[in-house]
């Protein structure tokens, strides 16, 4: 098998043979160990110490600060933003005001060190500016948000209005101050956004059938963040209580709404029934297969009995569900999740059931106001079940250099040393009372000091001020402690990918090469809440190295890569004119992977009410290994053929979880982005961006470009099926002379027939069927397609793209309408990806594709661009 460390050796060559100038980057890695402790151990009992005197330190100087933010808001704005030009307290920077005023001339507890004191200020400081600048961040997106719902009320929604005849819209949404925005405002507006969806839902989703892109759904705006701290040290809301609060408010929406029933017509009723009838997909046993199964049932044995009596018949059966559940999760202390997630979908169902006549009178302000309190407890219940239940620590090490004399200046080293037959690691931690360790050779004597078995690894050289700046350094020596106060030494655990990669496994051992350099340290508590002797403590370690100039690809090839419908990931190998060499795809056997873990959930789900932990762990970690499986295969063609990697570039949303229809969520596409960002750059093919929003479309090994169109391009013919595309169709909407309806397509001539009836997707209700003919007479109405209202001729081309002339008529495949052509949907994006790169090449100032607007000016330059290279033959 090609491994990643072949393929990295292989492009380091490339990179040592071929570099563009003389200039290195620095490049870091960060490796986390287990530390090996026991409950009761001196050494378990040290660390405890010194994080606790850590934690109440850092807990006091936040709620100064965070006292400071609340009564002199302008003057912690001052102090934050510090400069030499604008000195705050004669201080030029966040970092010297805050040493100042909790470091200088104070007395902190012996089990503490004033280094790792000094490093936790410092962090502060970080925290603090990077809070300032969330806020300042959320304020130009709060201004975003705000002007645009402004607009939707002052322009488009008045037309869609005019166009569907509508005699009553929501009222004008306030504008407030986005600069200067209270948790008061925030509620407000979003009360008023909450308020206008839900007429958007009613009124232009479900009785107009609008699409959600047509529908004027205005955006809500999220809270301020608050202070650093406030949330780890706030008091957590157990999840009893916040169950208990939740089921009161389902009963009392309940018991309130029960009393509208009497006044439901038969008609009302029978739209009760249908929305609610039992879910015919699913043969398991669901809260709302329960609920509506016992409706249907009592409405169909007791036809005699009003509907207010057959629905309180329902939620009294819904109250004792919900009596036996808490009771079980009583004795079950709260921990199964599952029965936690069935008692929320059977009081959330229940209480749409008692809002379903409001729902249906129209009356959108009353229906969102009467389920505000099940939304908040809602809420509530969701953050107490996902609140983190450990309490992380953190005691920064700022840093593993050694002063000219051998002592570590930051009072810890790496050690190593043989034991029983194998290597034993572990992180030399001075006493706090103690002197700092020092790194000497065997042969010497170090006043004060004790040699120990350990030898200890540091950094030599680096400075901040150039005239003392040294290169970097590994140093290896015997570590010599203090005689009266011995250094903690924390043993490391190592698992089957924790750690080992990089002291054992990576390129040489870390035990005989200067490769690799160190930059700092960072130990961890995780600390189970209630539990404090259940404690574990981690390190996470910086490396530090130089990579090779950086190396130009070869000028003959160049690879496409995209997201895969059916698989994770397809490949096309491509020259620089276009030219079709190879093409695959990675991972082709995930899909059945995932489907057979579908499969056993389903069959636990449906025979024993959920599933094991186990089969969850498995399914992630497959999950995971994917991420490796495809860097691996991309970094062996890369090196393979010495050409340019070509990708998507999907935004900045780095912890999303998008990519509906792929094998790929966006996370693991970022996730495998990165990777193979660290690997080429450490072989000098590649220059790291600071983040991700700075990356270039063209960096040596690696490009990006956008993925309009990619997908909807034919790779034989080069139409591109758009929405404009289809919105061109559905004005040559006519009958054929047999009666079939039909279309024109505008430049490759011909009609297509559009099929008699097409399938249709229900929630709740499954797959159904309905005639072309008699959507079209409901659509149309007698009129000519010209005449149709935007928001209906829209609703057709949606109908022509997504169910009556797909060009992909299924999930892999792709079916061109203008040529014919059948094609792997996959292998034909990683095609156009690569293709899309030589299309920027020729035309470097194209606009970006941020919007529709922007991605339609750059569609007839990539339609037109791609039919003369096809003509031309891609260099043949």
């Amino acid at each position: 098998m090609n491994t990643i460390r072949a393929s990295v050796r292989k492009l380091v060559e490339h990179a040592l043979a071929n570099p563009v100038g003389h200039d290195s980057q620095e490049i870091t890695r960060t490796v986390k160990f287990k530390v090996r402790t026991a409950s009761g151990t001196p050494l378990y009992e040290a660390l405890m110490t010194q994080f606790d005197a850590l934690q109440d330190l850092r807990r006091s100087v936040l709620r100064e600060l965070e006292q400071m933010w609340v009564e002199k808001p302008e003057d912690f704005w001052r102090m934050v933003k510090a400069s030499p030009t604008n000195p705050y307290e004669d201080k030029s920077d966040c970092v010297g005001w805050l040493l100042t005023r909790f470091v200088t001339g104070k007395n902190f507890p012996s089990t503490v060190d004033r280094d790792t004191i000094t490093a936790t200020v410092r962090d502060l400081a970080g925290n603090l500016k990077s809070f300032c600048s969330r806020r300042e961040g959320l304020c130009e997106e709060f201004r975003v948000i705000i002007q645009s719902n402004a607009k939707l009320w002052r322009e488009d929604l008045p037309k869609l209005a005019a166009e569907l005849q509508l005699t009553h819209i929501p009222p004008a949404p306030p504008e407030p101050d986005a600069a200067s925005l209270t948790a008061a405002d925030v509620a407000s507006y979003n009360d008023w956004v909450g308020q206008s969806r839900v007429w958007c839902n009613l009124i232009l989703l479900q009785k107009h059938k609008l699409s959600r892109e047509d529908a004027c759904l205005p955006r809500s705006i999220k809270g301020y963040p608050g202070f650093v701290g406030s949330q780890r040290y706030a008091e957590i809301v157990p999840l009893t209580t916040a169950i208990q609060s939740f089921w009161k408010a389902g009963q009392n929406i309940m018991t309130a709404q029960l009393t509208t029933f009497p006044s439901v017509s038969d008609s009302v009723w029978l739209s009760i029934l249908d929305r609610f009838s039992p879910p015919i997909e699913t043969s398991s046993i669901t809260p709302l297969k329960t609920l509506t199964l016992r409706l249907h049932t009592l409405a169909r044995l007791h036809p005699d009995w009003s509907p207010q009596a057959i629905v309180a018949e329902v939620f009294r059966g819904v109250a004792c569900s919900v009596a036996k559940l808490l009771r079980h999760l009583e004795s079950r202390k709260y921990s199964d999740r599952q029965a936690v997630i069935k008692l929320l979908n059977l009081v959330n169902n229940s209480v749409k059931l008692a809002l379903e006549p409001l729902r249906l009178s129209g009356d959108y302000v009353s229906f969102f106001r009467a389920d505000v309190p099940r939304r908040q407890g809602f809420g509530a219940v969701r953050g107490a079940l996902h609140e983190a239940g450990d309490e992380n620590a953190i005691l920064p090490v700022l840093g593993f250099s050694l002063m000219d004399n051998g002592t570590v200046r930051y009072r810890a080293a790496l050690g190593m040393r043989r034991e029983g037959g194998h290597d034993e690691w572990a992180f030399i931690l001075s006493h706090p009372r103690g002197k700092p360790i020092v790194l000497a050779e065997a042969h010497k004597s170090v006043r004060g000091r004790v040699i120990t078995g350990w030898t200890g690894f540091a950094t030599t050289g680096g400075s901040r001020k150039k005239a003392l700046f040294r290169p970097k350094a590994l140093v290896r020596k015997p570590v010599w402690s203090d005689v009266d106060h011995p250094p903690l030494v924390l043993p490391l655990e190592f698992g089957k990918r924790q750690g080992r990669e990089y002291l054992w496994h990576f390129d040489r051992s870390l035990k005989n090469t200067d490769y690799w350099t160190f930059t700092n340290a960072r130990l961890i508590r995780i600390l189970p809440s209630g539990s404090r002797s259940r404690a574990e403590y981690f390190l996470t370690v910086t490396m530090q190295r130089e990579t090779p100039p950086v190396a130009q690809p070869l000028p003959d090839k160049l690879i496409g890569v995209d997201r895969g419908e059916a698989t994770p990931a397809a490949y096309a190998l491509l020259t620089r004119q276009g030219k079709v060499l190879a093409a695959g795809k990675i991972a082709e056997e995930y899909r059945e992977q995932q489907r057979r873990f579908d499969e056993q959930k389903r069959v636990l789900q449906s025979t024993k009410g959920g599933y094991h932990r186990s089969l969850k762990t498995k399914e992630r970690n497959r999950a995971l290994s994917l991420s490796g499986e495809v860097t691996r295969h991309l970094l062996h063609l890369a090196s393979e053929h010495c050409a340019p990697l070509v990708l998507e570039r999907l935004g900045s949303g780095l912890a999303t979880r998008g990519g509906s229809g792929t094998r790929m969520s966006h996370m693991q596409y970022e996730r495998i982005l990165t990777s193979i960002e660290q690997k080429l750059a450490e072989a000098g093919c590649y220059e790291m961006p600071g983040s991700a929003k700075f990356r270039k479309n063209q960096n040596h090994f690696l490009w990006l470009v956008g993925p309009a169109y990619t997908s909807s391009t034919c790779s034989a013919c080069g139409h591109v099926h758009s929405r404009e595309f289809y919105e061109t169709l559905a004005h040559s909407l006519s009958r054929d002379s047999e009666g079939y309806w039909c279309v024109t397509l505008p430049e490759a001539g011909g009609t297509r027939r559009l099929p008699v009836d097409y399938a249709y997707y229900v929630r709740g209700q499954g797959l159904k069927t309905r005639a072309v003919d008699d959507r079209l007479a409901e659509l149309l109405k007698g009129r000519e397609v010209k005449s149709l209202p935007a928001a209906q001729f829209k609703m057709l081309a949606n109908l022509l793209m997504k169910a009556w002339l797909p060009f992909r008529p299924k999930q892999a495949v792709f079916i061109c309408l203008a040529c014919g052509t059948q094609a792997d949907a996959d292998v034909q994006g990683a095609i156009n990806i690569a293709r899309k790169s030589l299309f920027a090449l020729e035309y470097p100032k194209l606009p970006d594709e941020a919007d529709d607007a922007r991605r339609k000016k750059m569609a007839g330059l990539w339609s037109s661009w791609y039919r003369q290279r096809t003509l031309a033959g891609w260099g043949d």
